[in-house]
Formats: C-alpha cells, sequence, structure tokens
C-alpha cells in the first residue's frame, strides 16, 4: 500500500532472511520522483521478525511505515502474527516503535494470529494516526478489538485509544473531508462511515458485498472533488466462486458526510 502526501511512487515490502543479499530480516522502501527514470533504495536490516505488508504514507521528508510479524513457522503450521511494527525513515535515519506484542498473552500458545495492522493516515494538521485490531476475545477467534494511536507531527507521544466499534467489525480506513476524520468500517456483510471523534455507526445501504477488503481513495486535501470513492475487493475464497457481485466500486457525496 502506499499513500503519498507528496509527488512521489512509493513502494515497500518486508523481506526475510533467507535472502543472502541481506543479513537478517529487513524493511524496504523503494521510491521514485515523478519524471524519475530509476528508483532509490533504502532498507532497515537485523529485525528479529519477519514484518510484512507494509501500510506506508510518504510525505516531503519522512517515510511512515506499519507493518505486521508473520512469522512462517513450518509447512502445515500457522504463521505468527503477534507484533506489529511503526518504522520512520528521516534525515537519513531509521526508528521505530513496537505498538503491540501479545506473543506472551494467555492465548499465544493456541491462538498464533492476536493482531493486524489496519490503518496508517496522517491528517491535513500533520498527525499521524495508526489503527491496529487485536484478536484477544476467547470466546471468538474472529472477534476484534480496534486500537487507535496518534501523534502529532514532530511529537515523541502517542496517544491510545479503543474504537468504540462492534466485535465484528473487521476493517478500519480513515479519510478526511474539509478538516474533519471520518471512517469506514466494514463487518462480513455490513458497511459503515463514522466521524472519528464520535463513531457514530451509519450503514450504508449495501446489501450483498461479502467478506470484502476495503481501499478508499485518500486524495489531498486540494483536490476538488465532491465524492469520496471506496473499493471492495472480495478477499475470501468463497466469495470467488461467485461469477457475480464480488468486487464493488462506491462513490459516498461530501456533502452527505456533513449530516453525520
Amino acid at each position: 500500500m502506499s499513500l503519498c502526501l507528496s509527488d512521489q511512487l512509493v513502494l515497500t515490502f518486508g523481506m526475510t532472511k533467507f535472502n543472502p543479499l541481506y543479513k537478517s530480516q529487513s524493511e524496504h522502501i523503494y521510491y521514485k520522483y515523478l519524471g524519475d527514470l530509476n528508483w532509490n533504495h533504502i532498507y532497515k536490516d537485523g529485525l528479529l521478525h519477519d514484518y510484512y505488508y507494509p501500510f506506508v504514507v510518504a510525505t516531503n521528508d519522512t517515510y511512515h511505515l506499519l507493518s505486521v510479524q508473520d512469522d512462517f513457522t513450518g509447512v502445515g503450521n500457522p504463521n505468527i502474527y503477534q507484533q506489529i511494527l511503526y518504522f520512520e525513515f528521516s534525515n537519513g535515519n531509521w526508528s521505530q516503535e513496537l505498538f503491540a506484542d501479545h506473543s506472551n498473552h494467555t492465548l499465544a500458545s493456541g491462538r498464533p494470529r492476536m493482531v493486524e495492522q489496519d490503518d496508517l493516515f496522517i491528517d491535513s494538521s500533520g498527525t499521524v494516526h495508526a489503527i491496529y485490531k487485536e484478536n484477544t476475545y476467547p470466546e471468538n477467534r474472529f472477534f476484534t478489538d480496534h486500537i487507535h494511536f496518534s501523534k502529532k507531527k514532530g511529537g515523541k507521544q502517542w496517544t491510545r485509544e479503543k474504537l468504540n466499534l462492534p466485535k465484528e467489525i473487521n476493517w478500519v480506513r480513515l479519510f478526511e473531508v474539509n478538516g474533519t476524520i471520518y471512517f469506514f468500517a466494514n463487518s462480513w456483510d455490513k458497511h459503515y462511515i463514522a466521524r472519528l471523534d464520535s463513531q457514530k455507526l451509519v450503514q450504508l445501504p449495501i446489501n450483498d458485498a461479502i467478506g470484502a477488503y476495503p481501499y478508499v481513495a485518500l486524495t489531498p486535501t486540494n483536490i476538488n472533488s465532491e465524492f469520496t470513492d471506496i473499493i471492495l475487493l472480495a478477499a475470501d475464497s468463497e466469495t470467488f466462486k461467485k461469477e457475480t457481485n464480488i468486487n464493488y466500486y462506491i462513490r459516498i457525496p461530501k456533502a452527505y458526510l456533513t449530516n453525520l
């Protein structure tokens, strides 16, 4: 994933120690400015786990990444998802912060997938927002609790809160319209929008999109558009067996959001 608030193309990924070019597990950024012919490459080496699937936001001076642990434990064994790391690369230096570590949780021995990153977003004030979800409900491994961190640009401390959402919500995606931050959220078969400050869910009239993974078009605030665009991509193997009703494109009028 790549959200660029500057004129760049950015590609990020994790790589395991099995690649002989690097000493151990690593996080990589390839970037180029519009009009450049060649890609630039920077990476963070020496990580203790495989941190894959990084969400990335590129600003003019910093690359922000949010990655989840995905340790391979052998053929036929489940991979381990128990840590989330936040990375920054700025002025030639890497920094990292551990957002979640459930490796010593009481459920960890029987439930390897306990955390997953949800979103990484920078609003117009420069505040970095990071959302991840925990799967720590003993009664159901699919129930999730969403954790929201935010940090003002230049600030060292994060604030933390739990989003007041139903346990069945799978994904949360932030977006901003006219200085107000909203989010899209969906469960297996229901889809919602809400203001971040109130978290009052309004269900969208979408009845047959199931098991979808959402993408929200986060256009810069200076682009004149009357809509917020959302894509729902089928993310479950069962939905691919259907001939229709797999992927959806949604347009929400920004004027409608002002009534939330």
